[in-house]
């Protein structure tokens, strides 16, 4: 997957292109406003984030457990959290949507993790 457009996701013999553009394989979202867009331009996996803290998204308020059930549950697509997830924090997840999990630093070496750890 390539961050870019469709044109450029191909250049780069990518499998598909990531953002809010029409043809996106996958896109971001924060709310529900934003599952809607992703749905309208056709992207068939929603990055749904930040579920809690994390670096990507420093100051921003994360969206918590129940509120984030509450937004992959209104999602047509499947859902993908994001935002400070490792496997411990994903295993306890439900949602008829939850497709997976994806991280930067939950997929980091335990001792990386612990240098750069982000407050609960």
């Amino acid at each position: 997957m390539l961050a870019d457009t469709p044109q450029r996701a191909r250049g780069w013999r990518a499998e598909g292109s990531h953002g809010r553009h029409i043809g996106a394989l996958t896109a971001p979202a924060h709310n529900v406003p934003e599952v809607r867009a992703a749905e309208r331009v056709g992207a068939q996996l929603i990055f749904l984030s930040p579920l809690f803290a994390t670096r990507s998204h420093a100051g921003a308020q994360p969206l918590g457990r129940v509120r984030f059930g509450l937004i992959a549950e209104q999602s047509r697509r499947p859902i993908i959290a994001l935002g400070g997830m490792t496997a411990a924090r994903f295993a306890p997840l439900t949602s008829s949507n939850l497709y997976g999990w994806a991280a930067i630093d939950g997929l980091a070496p335990l001792q990386r993790q612990k240098r750069k750890a982000v407050p609960r």
